[in-house]
């Protein structure tokens, strides 16, 4: 298998969410170049920044959305604010782009809905601790008993994910084509809907991915992998 500088490829993805820009990117390139110059060093050259299908972005006020319950709420970056049900328990707390949610999460009943507009990105820290940068044009779907029996997430876009180990409760991130199963680790996942691929870069630890037509890979850090959705198959860098 071919090696590229997944550091490098995490550096670019932070540098794409945290810098405002004319045009913002869905983000990660649909056909990553992975061989720059004569000499072959692998990288990922504009795999978050080099995009085909730019957006104009909305403007910075452009809320994001948060469903929680049956209670949507607009959230704008400007602000930091506590959530609380109607007995006063707190499950979100706001600080600025960063949503942390609490134990009492499992309280707003069924799931947890997400969605980032262009232009924009959120951090989330889920019940678990675990971490999920969303970049633009992306949404996250988790129930409200996530991590008491399990901890299961459904990815439309692009996210980083920087997973809490728990080892009796392995991480699953479902699109709507594949799921990967984690234990505990760093990945990026671009799965935008209108996308021919979806692509999935291993920084650290382990994932195992399996498409809906039955085809399964484990992944090691510094791999890449490519899942066509047209003839469903796989190419692993």
């Amino acid at each position: 298998n071919m090696s590229f500088d997944a550091d490098q490829a995490f550096d670019s993805f932070q540098a794409s969410v945290e810098k405002p820009k004319n045009k913002i990117s869905k983000s990660i390139r649909r056909y990553a170049a992975i061989f720059i110059g004569i000499v072959g060093i692998a990288v990922l050259a504009g795999y978050f920044l080099l995009a085909d299908h730019n957006k104009t972005p909305l403007s910075p006020e452009a809320a994001i959305i948060l469903q929680a319950g049956d209670k949507t709420h607009r959230i704008s970056v400007q602000n930091s604010t506590r959530f609380s049900n109607a007995q006063g328990q707190v499950w979100l707390t706001q600080k600025n782009d960063s949503l942390v949610f609490t134990e009492n999460t499992h309280l707003l009943k069924p799931y947890h809905y997400i969605s980032v507009p262009f232009g924009q990105t959120i951090t989330l820290i889920l019940p678990d601790k675990s971490v999920v940068q969303l970049n633009a044009g992306s949404s996250l779907i988790f129930e409200n008993n996530f991590n008491t029996t399990s901890r299961e997430v459904t990815l439309s876009g692009e996210g980083y994910f920087q997973i809490a180990h728990d080892k009796n409760k392995p991480f699953k991130v479902q699109t709507n084509k594949t799921e990967i199963v984690v234990l505990g680790t760093r990945f990026n996942i671009q799965s935008y809907k209108e996308d021919k691929q979806i692509v999935t870069t291993l920084i650290s630890g382990s994932i195992s991915f399996s498409s809906s037509s039955g085809k399964e890979l484990v992944l090691q850090p510094k791999e890449q992998l490519i899942y066509n959705k047209q003839d469903q198959t796989l190419e692993q860098l």
